[in-house]
């Protein structure tokens, strides 16, 4: 039975903010946005451009060095266009370059739920299937 005052916490995002609560322990999560005003929602009421910023430290196209402070945060599935939410799941970092290849070049990127990312030039085929979480530009991991 559901109360409709209350909001179910999965264990991955409970776990996400407590990643984030460790990382960042002097912030408050203040962005929030309300499903009825169309498009996107909050993650637990949590800020997703710093919960990208824990995860990123550069621009998520593999193979980038643009640092996550110089990067958009990118809707995959377009926020005006297809309505495609605000949250964690559909977010990324791109930089103006990588930006303006997606939109205006014809690469595609699918973002799956475990963060794997699959990059597609503009005749389908694929340039990159992993993930650019944690990873810098020469391939060490980040260290926390």
């Amino acid at each position: 039975m559901s109360d409709p005052g209350r909001t179910l916490i999965t264990v991955d995002s409970l776990r996400a903010r407590q990643e984030w609560t460790r990382r960042f322990p002097d912030a408050v999560p203040v962005w929030e946005q309300s499903a009825d005003e169309g498009v996107g929602h909050s993650f637990d009421g949590m800020d997703p451009s710093a919960m990208l910023r824990a995860m990123y430290r550069t621009c998520g196209f593999p193979g980038c060095a643009v640092r996550f402070g110089d990067c958009d945060v990118h809707h995959v599935v377009e926020w005006v266009r297809d309505r495609g939410p605000t949250d964690l799941a559909n977010l990324l970092p791109l930089c103006s370059t990588h930006h303006h290849l997606v939109h205006e070049g014809g690469w595609r990127l699918d973002l799956h739920a475990d963060r794997r990312l699959v990059v597609r030039r503009p005749d389908g085929t694929v340039m990159f299937d992993g993930t650019t979480v944690d990873v810098a530009p020469d391939g060490s991991a980040r260290v926390a």
